[in-house]
C-alpha cells in the first residue's frame, strides 16, 4: 500500500502541514504558523485558530514529545454509518448491525453485536497486507464473554501443527485476550493477557506488530508483549472481519457479544503515550 505522509517542514519560521486530527474526530486543515508547548496556531479558511495540543492525536511537533507516528490505514467512527473515513476508501460489507449509544451516551454512535450474526468486513485487504508495521485500536464494551469470540480476524484457515493461513486476529474469552499472528513460514504465534478486560465497561484496546514484536495495549498501558523469530507476517488477500471470525461458512460461532466503537488502523506501532493521547 502506498503511504500518504503528513509532511511538516520547518522553513523560515513557518511549519506547513496538511491536517490536524483532533480527539473528537474533527480534522483541522490549514497552514501551521507556530507551535509552543501547549498550543498550535493554524491558519485556516475560517481564520487563525489556536488548538490545544492535548486535543491533537495526529501530527508531528518538533521536540515536544507529543508526536503520534504513523498514518491512518482505515478508520470506522461508527457514528451512524459504517464508512472508512481515513481517506483510503476501503469499502465494507455489513451484516445486520444495529447502532447504540457510545461511552459519552451519544445515540447511534457505536455498534452493537448480539452474537447472532452482526458483523462487517473489508472484502479486499491486499493493500493492507503490504503493511508490515501496524496498530489497530478500538473501544470495546464486552457484554457476554463466556464463549470464545473474536473482535477482529484477518484469517482464512487453521491447520494442524500450529500452521495457518492468515495474518492476525484478536479473540476474547472471559476477561482474557489472545492476539494471534501468522509468520511468513505459515506458523501462527500468540500472546495473551488474562483477567484484565473489564466486563460491561468501555475498554480502550489496541494490538501492535513491529519487526517481530507483538503486543497488546489495554486501558492505558501495555499488558502483554513478546518477540517472534519472523519480522514480517504472511501476506494474502483475505477479508478483515470485525466482531467475528470465519468458521467454515458460519459467522455466528465466533460472533462477539458487545459494543465496539472508533476502530482505527495505523501503519506504525504506536507507543503507550501515543495511544493514551488517542484515547484522551
Amino acid at each position: 500500500m502506498k503511504k500518504i505522509f503528513l509532511l511538516i517542514i520547518l522553513l523560515n519560521s513557518f511549519i506547513y502541514a496538511d491536517n490536524l486530527y483532533l480527539s473528537n474526530d474533527n480534522i483541522v486543515k490549514g497552514k501551521i504558523l507556530s507551535i509552543n508547548e501547549e498550543v498550535v496556531r493554524i491558519e485556516t479558511s475560517d481564520g487563525i485558530l489556536e488548538v490545544n495540543k492535548e486535543r491533537i492525536v495526529r501530527g508531528e511537533f518538533f521536540g515536544t514529545g507529543k508526536e503520534l507516528s504513523g498514518n491512518l490505514v482505515f478508520e470506522f467512527l461508527c457514528d451512524g454509518t459504517i464508512k472508512d473515513s481515513s481517506g483510503n476508501a476501503f469499502s465494507v460489507i455489513t451484516k445486520s448491525i444495529p447502532y447504540i449509544e457510545d461511552k459519552l451516551n451519544e445515540k447511534s454512535s457505536a455498534l452493537l453485536s448480539k452474537g447472532d450474526g452482526q458483523y462487517f468486513y473489508i472484502e479486499n485487504s491486499s493493500r493492507i497486507s503490504e503493511i508490515e508495521e501496524f496498530t489497530i485500536a478500538m473501544s470495546f464494551y464486552p457484554e457476554d464473554t463466556s464463549d470464545n469470540r473474536f473482535l477482529i480476524s484477518n484469517w482464512k484457515n487453521t491447520y494442524g501443527d500450529k500452521k495457518a493461513e492468515g495474518r492476525f486476529s484478536l479473540s476474547v474469552l472471559g476477561t482474557s485476550l489472545v492476539f494471534y499472528v501468522v509468520d511468513t513460514e505459515g506458523y501462527f504465534q500468540s500472546i495473551s493477557v488474562k483477567d484484565r478486560l473489564e466486563l460491561k465497561k468501555w475498554n480502550n484496546l489496541a494490538i501492535r506488530f513491529f519487526k517481530g514484536t507483538m503486543s497488546i495495549y489495554l486501558n492505558g498501558q501495555t499488558v502483554a508483549e513478546n518477540n517472534i523469530s519472523s519480522e514480517t507476517l504472511m501476506k494474502g488477500d483475505w477479508p478483515i472481519y470485525f466482531l467475528t471470525a470465519k468458521y467454515g461458512n458460519d459467522f455466528k460461532k465466533y460472533n462477539i457479544k458487545g459494543r465496539i466503537d472508533k476502530i482505527k488502523m495505523f501503519d506504525s506501532a504506536l507507543t503507550d503515550n501515543e495511544l493514551n493521547l488517542l484515547y484522551n
